[in-house]
């Protein structure tokens, strides 16, 4: 396992400082010997990180990745994302029948549209999600990543010839027609994900609740850690060839 792990993705980085804060007492009281009880009191771990050298394009998505930029749909239970981002056109259904992760699973009966409200000022972007492609009783799901670079991924592996007619993306929204069942664990970002985050992205548990993210690694006492995220900046090593030092913090949500 890497050291930190953001969403299954490696990311080289050391820890400038770890902290574990009391987050303070949901109840308070005194006890007849004057002693304060609290009750419902966690320590809120908090780090702060420093990447290696990298260039540009991992930066950006470096940022892009502890903001928690974009939206996740799970269809556990309803047609909204973790941003409140709802379908904008179309019928389905929400069922509960065989979902790849979670509750639910969204069964497309039209065309249907998704048009979060930052997607039109986005150019670069990344569409992923599991599209079932049993015909009837039972489910075989596949998983399906797509990037405006043209890049595409099929359950881990690159495969930029993928057959990926179900889905269509204009400058304002994301379509996804009825070529297949039903869909699962929807991911937008506005971002083109890099080919070694396509090759590492996450295929054994849903995607975040964005912005929130998932942190596995040795640099944490436990694994798959919800937490938040805060991008403090980068700096710039210049020299032939441009590189960046980011900075950033995360902390258990």
């Amino acid at each position: 396992m890497a050291y930190l792990e953001i969403n299954n993705f490696a990311v080289g980085a050391q820890i400038n400082s770890a902290t574990a804060n009391d987050d303070g007492p949901r109840f308070q009281a005194r006890m007849y010997d004057g002693s304060v009880f609290r009750d419902e009191v966690r320590d809120v771990q908090r780090w702060e990180f420093v990447s290696g050298l990298i260039d540009k394009a991992d930066r950006d998505q470096l940022r892009h990745l502890i903001r928690g930029d974009g939206e996740h749909w799970s269809f556990d239970s309803d047609q909204y994302g973790s941003k409140g981002t709802g379908i904008s056109a179309g019928t389905y259904v929400i069922s509960a029948t065989d979902p790849k992760f979670g509750a639910g699973r969204i069964e497309p009966s039209t065309t249907i549209t998704f048009a979060p409200a930052w997607l039109s000022n986005v150019d670069p972007w990344t569409v992923a999600y599991w599209r079932d492609e049993t015909a009837g009783p039972g489910a075989s799901w596949k998983h399906v990543v797509v990037n405006s670079s043209g890049q595409k991924w099929e359950d881990g592996v690159r495969n930029d010839s993928l057959d990926t007619s179900e889905l269509s993306v204009s400058s304002a929204e994301i379509d996804l027609t009825t070529a297949y069942e039903a869909y699962d664990d929807l991911v937008i970002l506005p971002w083109a994900i890099t080919p070694a985050f396509g090759d590492a992205y996450p295929q054994s548990y849903a995607y975040p609740d964005l912005p929130k993210v998932r942190l596995d690694g040795d640099a944490f006492e436990d694994s798959a850690i919800v937490a938040m995220g805060q991008w403090n900046g980068w700096s710039e090593i210049a020299g032939p060839t441009v590189f960046y030092r980011g900075a950033f913090a995360l902390w258990e949500d």
